[in-house]
């Protein structure tokens, strides 16, 4: 068993990876949660891939996501087996001492249940859940868009999205890329409520979607979904895709009525 770590991949990895991960996910029937702007040209954020390779073939693959300097985000894709993970959690364990980070998050699909039960006997604690929704033109509950007019972000807003966001930390600002997604709803030359939108191959995903704390409760997080879901699904045969917290009952309902429906659940271990 060979693991092979890299912080890019080359043309050939990407093919290889990309595959196992698909094949997987048919075989498993579980969905991984991987950001596929990693398999980019010039990604947004830091990431490190690690590769395990059987008799030449990949039979396991782990993703690092460093999206803050303190944090480190792990998401484990295995085929059958988990015999590699010992091996594999170690290799992990020495890269953070050199990266001088002390804190990583395991996501796993809760269907992969023998690599939660890993993570447990390995003194991992379960944190939370996150469930991955999506819905599509058939399902989507109503065809109308909300009466309010959403702009894209320009890198002049870039302040105020991070004010918003909770950060004014220049170590996490917001990547150009990402900020050029991101689009706002403005009302008297305040800005009420962002999100990001990541077009994939399967899916159009929303991301860092939030209202204004002083305007909550108000019908304004919906009149936005409602808006954004009805334009993007009159372009689209693809579904809206996000996540959400399981205990965040408020959004998670929001969505449900919208006709949002659950693919899978993700847990997290650090």
């Amino acid at each position: 068993m060979n693991i092979v770590i890299q912080e890019q991949l080359t043309a050939a990895e990407k093919l290889q990876v990309q595959t196992f991960i698909k094949e997987t996910e048919a075989a498993t029937n579980c969905r991984f949660k991987i950001d596929y702007q990693v398999f980019d040209e010039v990604p947004a954020f830091l990431y490190y891939h690690f590769i395990v390779y059987q008799a030449e073939k990949i039979v396991g693959y782990l993703l690092l996501s460093q999206y803050c300097p303190e944090e480190i985000e792990g998401t484990l894709v295995l085929s059958t087996t988990t015999d590699c993970l010992p091996v594999l959690i170690t290799k992990v364990k020495e890269e953070l001492i050199k990266r001088e980070t002390n804190k990583i998050l395991f996501v796993v699909d809760r269907q992969q249940s023998e690599v939660c039960d890993f993570l447990k006997e390995a003194g991992y604690q379960y944190q939370f859940s996150e469930l991955a929704m999506a819905v599509t033109q058939q399902h989507l509950t109503t065809t109308k868009q909300a009466e309010i007019l959403m702009e894209k972000a320009t890198l002049a807003d870039q302040p105020a999205i991070q004010k918003l966001w909770g950060t004014d930390d220049a170590e996490l600002e917001i990547p150009q890329a990402d900020l050029l997604k991101t689009w706002l709803y403005r009302k008297n030359q305040q800005i009420i409520a962002t999100l990001r939108l990541e077009e994939s191959p399967e899916n159009i995903g929303i991301y860092g979607f939030v209202v204004h704390p002083d305007f909550r409760g108000q019908g304004i997080g919906r009149q936005v979904l409602q808006t954004v879901c009805c334009q993007q699904l009159n372009k689209t045969t693809k579904p809206i895709y996000l996540e959400v917290e399981k205990d965040n009952l408020p959004a998670k309902n929001l969505y449900v009525s919208l006709g949002f429906q659950t693919l899978n659940q993700y847990d997290y271990f650090a």
